[in-house]
């Protein structure tokens, strides 16, 4: 999996290999904020609504899970 750009200002492209990806968006706490599933590849994802921070986003199919840390720079 590849996340672009990281740290982003709002808006990140994710390039899986997987047919269909569902992610999760979590705090570093470990509370879940948003989650979904990735349309076409790559796939756009919006944090132009989460506050500057660092975030950590799990992408996951059937056979795979992926973690990224993404910095949130708006």
């Amino acid at each position: 999996m590849l996340v672009y750009p990281n740290p982003s200002q709002g808006n990140i492209e994710i390039w899986y290999p997987d047919k269909k990806m569902h992610y999760n968006i979590y705090a570093m706490n470990g509370i879940k904020l948003k989650s979904g599933k990735l349309t076409g590849n790559p796939g756009f994802l919006s944090f132009k609504d989460f506050k500057d921070g660092l975030y950590l986003l799990e992408c996951f199919s059937e056979n795979k899970t992926y973690l990224e840390k993404i910095l949130i720079n708006n």
